[in-house]
């Protein structure tokens, strides 16, 4: 019973941060939005302006697509790390059910 318990605790923080890394991916992808779609100078993190202009230079993608796949970059993570902190928090709650 206690290493059930032990593995139970262990899981519910790996939920935890896969849902505190979840939400920071999301609302910073949804931060750089305005900067990527419309070009709007606020105080976005140097690593982003890096990031398009290394795309555009290194690897000659177009501007749009430079910042598209920048925004993924940051989107995509944090749709993942939400669905498995959504599937811990399910199993979770069945295994309490039980």
């Amino acid at each position: 019973m206690a290493e059930e318990s032990n593995n139970s605790n262990k899981v519910f923080i790996l939920g935890v941060i896969c849902l505190v890394l979840s939400l920071g991916f999301l609302l910073f992808s949804l931060y750089i939005l305005p900067f990527l779609l419309w070009d709007l100078a606020y105080d976005v993190p140097d690593m982003v302006t890096n990031m398009t202009s290394m795309l555009q230079d290194d690897y000659d993608y177009s501007s749009a697509g430079s910042k598209l796949i920048v925004w993924l970059v940051f989107f995509i993570p944090g749709l993942i790390t939400g669905c498995i902190s959504y599937y811990i928090s399910n199993r979770l709650d069945k295994d309490s059910k039980l």
